[in-house]
């Protein structure tokens, strides 16, 4: 198994994004809605919109994370050595 860093692994995006998800959904989100509907300030209104901007971030983090986790990894080169190329080399070669 190789020693992947945390910064490159998408189990730890995944679930970094999923608790910030929620910390923000849950923590901040009724705060920031409440301080609209009481206050209907310009200020107010443009911190709901950043949350919202924020939120929707994290949710297409969290879904691009989500469904890739099944995803290969690895991707193979496309090979750019001829059948040809090969066969010469497997001839060359001694039994």
């Amino acid at each position: 198994m190789k020693n992947q860093r945390w910064f490159g692994n998408s189990r730890f995006e995944l679930w970094l994004s999923a608790i910030i998800l929620v910390c923000l959904v849950g923590a901040v989100g009724p705060s920031v809605v409440g301080d609209v509907v009481s206050v209907q300030s310009p200020w107010n209104w443009a911190m709901l919109v950043i949350w919202v901007c924020v939120v929707v971030s994290f949710v297409h983090t969290f879904v691009k994370e989500w469904r890739g986790r099944h995803s290969s990894e690895v991707a193979l080169p496309h090979p750019d050595v001829s059948v040809a190329d090969v066969e010469r080399i497997v001839s060359s070669e001694p039994n």
